[in-house]
């Protein structure tokens, strides 16, 4: 009876399938149907995807009874597939909504795990509040590879990469941003902000206005900053100030934008060429009238190695003429104060695996009793 326990109707197996043709014996994706002391039916659904012009294709079709206790013989547990998608990425998934029946609603990528991920649902966010339709941005999921082109499917690539001008101008700012030391945040960078701003402005020019950045789903994911030439956040050496200490130095800022409006900024700073603070600002994005400059208001902060730093009282900051390239790999924006800042898309888990490798908490500051961080440790590099 033990063994019943571990397998449950709609759970995802392989049976050894004797199929007569050339492939001989294989194992074939399958679910669960049914059980019953120690036996069970499963639905064989290995050759149902392929094209119905496919010589192989086959309705999934019923197997069984199967034996529980021949595991590894006859059936086996499928090993978990990953799906294949980034936090941010937009996907569409599979709704039956009253009166329509189903639908396939814009959804964006909310959390991914190594065999499911969860989705926001915006097919309905962006109407007017007016719109009896209007539905506020909802979580759903999980859903996992087994389920694309039944539950979920990816959307069709943009038209893409932009024009050959976008995309020479996207590389023109890779270029001048990759001779920067701090991402334009010291003096030494100074010396790099034509060159910076003469790239910034062509790409713009290039976008021709592009998407409204409060409703470019893309927004969401993590960012980091590449190049900077602000004069207020040189002088400040990052965000907080902190980085205008003795002996310590601006190294990176990042920002976590989620689904729901969410923004996260880190700011890493080093003590005598170490990287070993983090600062953490934590609050909620609101986008102007147009759609194109976003507001990052900051409620509560870790700094300085206080957690929810009392001596922080919220922090606002504008962008204006937001906008994210075609290919998506680039952000802009005009700083409030004047200057532009550029932001790279990172990919899925690269924030994490940096935070690990500097020995930086994956959440919160830097403070003392962070669960997430080890503490002050030496450090050989």
């Amino acid at each position: 009876m033990a063994k019943a326990s571990r397998l449950e109707p709609g759970d995802k197996l392989e049976v050894w399938i004797s199929t007569g043709e050339a492939e001989g014996d294989v194992w074939a994706a399958s679910t669960v149907t049914s059980i019953d002391q120690g036996e069970f039916s499963v639905l064989v659904s290995e050759w149902a995807d392929l094209d119905p012009s496919d010589p192989r294709h086959l309705e999934a079709y019923e197997e069984g009874p199967y034996l529980l206790r021949d595991e590894g013989r006859d059936w086996r547990h499928r090993a978990p597939r990953s799906p294949g998608v980034s936090v941010g990425e937009s996907v569409e998934i599979l709704l039956e909504v009253e009166g329509d029946g189903d639908v396939w609603a814009a959804s964006i990528v909310q959390s991914v795990s190594e065999e499911a991920f969860t989705v926001l649902v915006q097919e309905w966010a962006n109407l007017d509040p007016s719109d009896p339709d209007y539905e506020e941005a909802y979580e759903e999921g999980p859903f996992d590879a087994d389920d694309e082109g039944d539950e979920w499917r990816r959307c069709a690539a943009p038209s893409g990469a932009g024009s050959a001008a976008e995309r020479a101008a996207v590389e023109a700012v890779l270029e001048a941003t990759s001779g920067l030391k701090r991402a334009g945040i010291s003096d030494e960078d100074r010396r790099q902000w034509p060159a910076v701003n003469e790239a910034a402005e062509a790409l713009y020019a290039a976008l021709g206005g592009g998407a409204a950045i409060a409703t470019d789903p893309r927004l969401v994911g993590d960012w980091e900053l590449i190049g900077c030439t602000s004069q207020a956040n040189q002088l400040k050496r990052g965000l907080t100030g902190l980085g205008a200490a003795p002996f310590t130095g601006f190294v990176a800022l990042h920002w976590s934008i989620s689904g729901a409006g969410g923004v996260t900024v880190r700011e890493t700073l080093d003590f005598f060429g170490k990287p070993v603070i983090l600062n953490e600002l934590r609050g909620e994005l609101l986008f102007s009238d147009d759609g194109r400059s976003m507001r990052e208001g900051y409620l509560e902060a870790d700094i300085g190695g206080q957690q929810k730093s009392p001596s922080f009282k919220g922090a606002a900051a504008t962008l204006e003429d937001s906008v994210i390239s075609s290919d998506g790999s680039l952000r802009l924006g005009r700083w409030e104060s004047g200057g532009i800042l550029v932001f790279r898309k990172m990919g899925s888990g690269e924030l994490a695996a940096y935070l690990e490798e500097q020995l930086l908490p994956s959440e919160g500051g830097t403070y003392i009793g962070n669960p997430t961080w080890p503490g002050p440790v030496e450090r050989t590099k």
